[in-house]
């Protein structure tokens, strides 16, 4: 109703004016008040009767209105019938537009999905030669060749930020929740970078936490990855340890060369670097991004700190609410 009193306002502006300029007549010019109080009355009553059939039709269409905003975008969507010629161009520019939207929403979703086709598509096919590559350096063992090894397996990584990258931007990710075993996924991620820590020689400091998390395998090990991947990425010397200290909290920490200040509150951010990003001329600026992207479909949180020659805290939050169904 007050939206309705809103819209009419102009309406009733002009039955107040009807009732008061017969009494201020009759004050003027000295007219009989039952002529007065009868025009008064019947502008009253005429108002009335049209403001009750008006605002009939006004709730019709703002209930149409509002099946119109639920279907917004869609080809089927429904328009009330108006003999307006004005309230009929604005509903027939509506139809335009919508049409207009849907095809071009159609032919951006068809463009997404022949990119992240092509993405995926290439990075399969480049996957079969560095394979092969990766098999004949296997086949001697010299600096070089483990040089070369710890370069290849860098490249593996960004293929696969890549397939992931793509696979994020889908609609439907093909998450599988469970509750998996924490020990044994973080011990397959170590594996996993065995030769990384052997060549860097960092040591690996971790005890099992015998814990369960209700998460997605593929993805948390691949958040995983990311994290000690950048551990080992800018720690030159010392360690990187995982531990769960607090139930449901577990961290990742290194003591490499740290983050500035000024940089830890935009590591998540898509593409961002930061100085030492930009210095060490390694990062791309995705791995937290798709870090934190992933922790939040799969419903965890993920926290990082740091001190600049000290190291870096990665800390992922794998705690979820109880909640009791009465």
């Amino acid at each position: 109703m007050k939206k309705y009193l809103q819209y009419r306002r102009g309406y009733i502006c002009i039955w107040l004016l009807l009732c008061i300029v017969p009494i201020l007549i009759q004050m003027l010019y000295g007219q009989a008040l039952e002529s007065v109080l009868y025009g008064s009355g019947l502008a009253t009553v005429l108002v009335l009767l049209f403001m009750v059939h008006d605002f009939s039709q006004f709730r019709e269409k703002e209930e149409k209105r509002k099946q119109i905003a639920q279907n917004m975008g869609s080809r089927e969507l429904c328009l009330f019938d108006t003999k307006n010629p004005v309230e009929k161009e604005y509903l027939d520019l509506l139809s335009e537009l919508t049409e207009r939207y849907c095809k071009q929403a159609e032919q951006m979703q068809n463009a997404t999905k022949e990119r992240q086709e092509y993405y995926t598509t290439w990075v399969h096919q480049v996957k079969t030669p560095m394979a092969a590559m990766n098999m004949l350096l296997q086949k001697e063992d010299t600096p070089e060749s483990r040089q070369l090894q710890l370069q290849l397996f860098r490249m593996e990584e960004y293929v696969e930020m890549i397939l992931h990258f793509t696979r994020l931007e889908e609609s439907g990710t093909d998450f599988v929740f469970d509750a998996y075993d924490l020990d044994e996924m973080i011990r397959k991620t170590i594996r996993k970078y065995a030769s990384v820590f052997v060549q860097k020689k960092i040591a690996i400091c971790y005890d099992t936490v015998a814990a369960h998390v209700l998460t997605d395998e593929k993805w948390f090990c691949f958040v995983l990855e990311q994290v000690l991947s950048n551990a080992l990425k800018y720690t030159n010397h010392g360690s990187v340890t995982i531990a769960m200290e607090t139930p449901g909290l577990l961290t990742i920490r290194d003591t490499g060369i740290g983050i500035a200040p000024e940089d830890v509150p935009r590591v998540f951010e898509k593409g961002y670097t930061g100085y030492n990003g930009r210095a060490d001329h390694k990062s791309t600026g995705l791995g937290l991004y798709l870090c934190k992207r992933t922790m939040d479909r799969l419903h965890h949180g993920i926290l990082l700190t740091s001190t600049v020659g000290e190291g870096t805290t990665v800390t992922l939050d794998l705690r979820r609410e109880e909640r009791v169904i009465e």
